[in-house]
């Protein structure tokens, strides 16, 4: 009798011992994943953070960020009848006084570089004064004049905003573009007609500095907003506000793609 009950207890243990194995699985399988993500875990994965970028000094060139229209309110301020030739120093006075400098027209055109080169004709040959360097001719009109380029024209404006000039001259327009969009207009060379001029309205004179080519249509304006089909000014001449934009960065590349613009505070 015990011995039967020992065979039933090994059979027993035998029995539990072969189900115990049976039920461990010596390897991990992996859980496949579903194919396709619940629509709450899309929705998550939607919802980025802005990343905030950053420009050094060789991107200098690559706009900042898009925005279809601008239009920074500068009032107007006309050249004549006192200036005839100071659109510069005019668009000038604009751009200074949207910063919140005080300075008047007459007041710039006093302090404006000159060139005091006097126009001359010998042989057929014409000399006058460079505008790279300083204004050439009269700036009131009572003698011949021509204007001022951008060089001169930024070192009056440092005099005024130490530290916050930049010459944007040579960038693409985009650039001048970054500048509009921060709130900050930008004084420009362009022409009067706002569009590409024939060669035919060019003339090279000859001046200390060497051969200078320009164009009796030269004109300064301050730019002061953008939307995709027009660039927006204040004209001290006071012909128009907006010009197609096209035409309008074909006359500015003409002329050297000449810029000023000043950094916000």
């Amino acid at each position: 009798m015990v011995k039967r009950w020992r065979q039933v207890v090994i059979f027993a243990i035998t029995i539990g011992v072969v189900v115990l194995a049976s039920s461990i699985n010596p390897t991990e399988e992996k859980v496949a994943m579903p194919t396709s993500l619940p629509d709450t875990a899309l929705e998550m994965d939607n919802q980025v953070e802005p990343v905030e970028i950053t420009h050094t000094e060789d991107q200098q060139d690559k706009p900042i960020m898009h925005q279809a229209s601008v239009r920074i309110p500068v009032p107007l301020i006309l050249q004549n009848p006192e200036l005839y030739n100071g659109c510069e120093v005019t668009a000038l006075t604009m751009l200074l006084d949207s910063a919140g400098v005080d300075v008047d027209k007459m007041t710039l055109a006093t302090q404006v570089k000159k060139d005091p080169t006097l126009r001359t004709e010998n042989d057929g040959i014409l000399n006058w004064g460079d505008p790279n360097m300083g204004f050439v001719g009269s700036i009131t009109g009572e003698t011949a004049g021509y204007g001022v380029y951008h060089g001169p024209i930024r070192e009056l404006a440092e005099q005024y905003l130490p530290d916050r000039i930049v010459d944007l001259t040579g960038s693409i327009w985009e650039k001048i573009e970054d500048y509009l969009r921060i709130g900050s207009p930008v004084w420009v060379i362009t022409n009067d007609t706002f569009d590409v001029i024939d060669e035919a309205d060019f003339q090279t004179w000859e001046s200390a500095e060497g051969p200078v080519k320009a164009t009796i249509k030269e004109h300064s304006v301050l730019v002061v907003g953008y939307d995709e089909k027009f660039v927006y000014i204040n004209d001290p001449l006071g012909v128009t506000d907006h010009v197609e934009k096209d035409a309008f960065l074909r006359a500015w590349e003409q002329m050297g793609m000449q810029a000023i613009s000043y950094q916000s505070n």
